[in-house]
């Protein structure tokens, strides 16, 4: 015969059979899935765990869970993932009372040890908080270690580097005859071009500076009207 579980009935029959096998219950809430809580006297007492299914949604903590998988964290708390040395760890929570969603590595959850974050805004920081689109924070001052690296189609070439010291930018080029080209607008004709090559000449217009400085197409100074202050030699003006 079957038997509701949920009816009176039916947690008299299951009270039953658990007392016979010396099993008691100190009773729970509807949905949550039960487990041993501990012992009284000889017997095995069942009681309510934190996780919660009603045939729909799964969750795990105090609020019921409203989509599939809901995992509710009140005060820190989150998802480790780890070997079975527990050394090489990684995990994934809120920070900041839900304002903020990082994941970090080992076995802690340090703010030392979180590698990225995504804020509500939308903001994405590597190594910190952060308060642009997009921050990355290098793992050392010198411009040699950390930054961002863009590599060729193959995967293991790079092309380009972003980085950065205590007082410098660096973009560089990591082909040893490579140029830069600073591009505005949807294409990359010459007339819109900026390149800079590896000997460190500047073309606008061309890439394929001759000199120091090379211009392709007609230059605009315009006039002063008198003869700049603090001049040095190998300077240039147009007076009116």
């Amino acid at each position: 015969m079957a038997v509701n579980s949920f009816s009176v009935r039916g947690h008299e029959l299951i009270r039953t059979a658990l007392a016979a096998a010396g099993i008691t219950s100190d009773g729970g809430t509807v949905n949550y899935l039960s487990r041993f809580v501990g012992a009284a006297g000889t017997s095995q007492v069942i009681g309510q765990s934190i996780i919660y299914d009603n045939g729909t949604n799964v969750g795990i903590g105090p609020t019921p869970p409203d989509i599939k998988l809901h995992i509710s964290a009140p005060g820190g708390g989150g998802i480790k993932f780890d070997d079975t040395n527990n050394t090489n760890a990684w995990w994934i929570r809120p920070n900041g009372n839900g304002a903020q969603f990082v994941i970090g590595n080992m076995d802690n959850t340090s703010d030392a040890n979180i590698k990225l974050i995504m804020d509500y805004s939308g903001n994405v920081g590597i190594g910190m908080a952060p308060d642009h689109d997009l921050v990355v924070k290098q793992k050392s001052s010198s411009h040699t270690n950390g930054g961002i690296a863009l590599y060729r189609v193959n995967g293991t070439s790079k092309s380009s580097l972003l980085q950065g010291d205590d007082n410098n930018a660096y973009i560089w080029n990591h082909s040893s005859s490579g140029g830069i080209r600073f591009v505005a607008g949807n294409d990359i004709t010459q007339a819109k071009v900026i390149f800079l090559n590896s000997a460190g000449d500047v073309g606008i217009g061309t890439n394929a500076p001759g000199a120091k400085l090379e211009v392709s197409g007609a230059m605009k100074l315009t006039p002063l009207s008198g003869n700049p202050s603090g001049l040095t030699s190998g300077m240039m003006w147009m007076v009116q």
